[in-house]
Formats: structure tokens, sequence, C-alpha cells
């Protein structure tokens, strides 16, 4: 405990724990009755309690939000049983309502007979990270959604090991529910072959160069049918040669469609030099 005192300043954010650990009875451990040996100075600043309550009966339980609380003393029932050190995230409720997330360290010391009698260990605060996390997460949700929404797919190519990842949305472009991964040959079979020497260039330049591109060609279905597809890709990787390709893609079909009837009806308007009316059989122009 000595050197624990010393060792509390040095870790800004920690609170070192000692605590006793009872004996079993019948199998179980009675985790509530944990004497609380020693805390470090800066266990209020952390946890948001006086020192003098870390001393209460039952405590440390009273402090864990209760939807985390069966979990987290589990995790110390099995330590004990193991005479083994865990680790547990859990939430803890501060005197004002607030609530923080907590990350334990922890290891069991044993007596002569190598039965548990101390619990030594460090508590951290770890909220600012949990938030961080959280909000990653539902940026990465919104991301997906909105790429949904696009039609829009993410592939990555493993140039060293040449193996291509295409996630879900990129499926049905390649006319194969069950793709998932494969050779940079087998997907390049899915590309129509009059584009397909173009695309292979694209892809070895950006590797040997780091350089992106954007480009749109054209794959060959099984029943004969051409879709367009749109894709920018970069390179990543250090040294002269591109570790890795990262891109994303679309369906483009229909915009390709549309531009392609609007500059034929334009060609045709040029072709007759004058204008042109079409009327519906109700007399409508």
């Amino acid at each position: 405990r000595a050197q624990a005192g010393v060792l509390a300043p040095m870790l800004e954010g920690v609170v070192l724990v000692d605590a006793g650990v009872p004996r079993e009875r019948s199998g179980a451990v009675e985790l509530p009755s944990l004497r609380t040996l020693y805390v470090s100075a800066n266990a209020t600043d952390v946890l948001g309690y006086p020192a003098q309550a870390f001393g209460e009966p039952g405590f440390w339980l009273r402090m864990i939000h209760p939807e985390d609380r069966a979990a987290r003393v589990r995790v110390s029932e099995d330590a004990v049983r193991a005479c083994e050190g865990r680790e547990a995230e859990y939430r803890i409720v501060r005197p004002d309502g607030s609530v923080r997330w907590m990350h334990d360290s922890f290891g069991i010391v044993v007596d002569a007979d190598g039965r548990p009698v101390e619990m030594h260990g460090m508590t951290r605060d770890v909220t600012a990270s949990r938030e961080r996390e959280e909000l990653l997460r539902h940026g990465a949700e919104r991301m997906g959604l909105a790429m949904q929404l696009a039609g829009v797919c993410t592939w990555e190519w493993d140039v060293a090991a040449d193996r291509v990842h295409v996630d879900p949305r990129g499926r049905p472009m390649l006319d194969d529910p069950a793709w998932q991964a494969g050779t940079s040959g087998e997907l390049a079979a899915a590309v129509h072959p009059d584009d397909r020497d173009r695309v292979g260039r694209l892809g070895a330049e950006a590797i040997a160069t780091g350089v992106p591109y954007r480009t749109t060609y054209r794959t060959l279905r099984a029943d004969g049918s051409v879709r367009y597809i749109e894709t920018r890709a970069v390179a990543r990787g250090e040294g002269p040669l591109a570790r890795r390709i990262v891109g994303a893609s679309r369906d483009v079909t229909d915009e390709h469609v549309a531009l392609r009837d609007a500059q034929l009806r334009a060609l045709l308007l040029d072709s007759l030099g004058e204008g042109v009316s079409v009327a519906t059989t109700d007399g409508t122009i």
C-alpha cells in the first residue's frame, strides 16, 4: 500500500483499490461483504464519492449502475474462484446522478494455502473513450444508411494476397448474391470484355503510383444484360507500391440510360432544324 500511495499521483484518473476477499460459503462468494482496505487519494475526484464512503458495507455494489451490477459481480466471483486477475467495464452512478463508465483491472492475492485473501486493482474512468466509440458507431450507422440509400458499395483489394472483399451492397453489381471475396481476376471476369483491359490498367497504375482514379465501366451479366458501374478508388500503403486499393462503386445504369436518351432527343431535334411538337390522343401537346 505504501507503493500504491507513491504510484497514485503518477496515474492521473486512476483509482488504486485493495479489498479483503471474504471466505467462500457453499461455493458462493459473498462479494457484498468485501472489506475495502485502501483507496488512493484521488478516489473522490474519479468516482465522485467521499473517501469514507468506501468503508461502508455494500458500498461498492451500490455505486455500480443497477443494469451492470450482476455482470460486474460475476466477473469478481469468477476471479476469486479461479484465483486469477480479470478486467471489466461497467457504469457507476455518482452522487449527483451522472453516469460514468469505469474500467477495472485487478488481481487476486492468495495466502500460503492458495486461498484468495485480497483483491488489488485499478479503476479508471473511460467515459470519454466510450463516448467517442459511441459517436463513431452512430457515424458508421449513418454512413451505412446513406450509402445504402445512394446505392453505394465499398470494396478493398489486398494487393499482396490478391483478395478483394466487397460489402453486401456490391453483390447485385456482380450478379452474384453470395459473392463476398475473391481474387482480382475473378472480379475482373464480371467486367465487360471491351472495358476489362482499361480497368485493369487503372488498377495497375494506382498500385505503382498511388494516384487515385475514377472511372465508369460496364459489367456483363449472365442473362446478357449490361450494367454501368461508376468506381472511385484510392491506394493505401507505404513504399513504392500500394498494399491496398480501397474503393466505392455504384450502379449508374439508370443515369446512363437517361443521359443517352436525352442526348438522342437533342440530336433528333437538331437534325430536324426546327421545333417538333408531340400530341397525345386526348389533344395534350
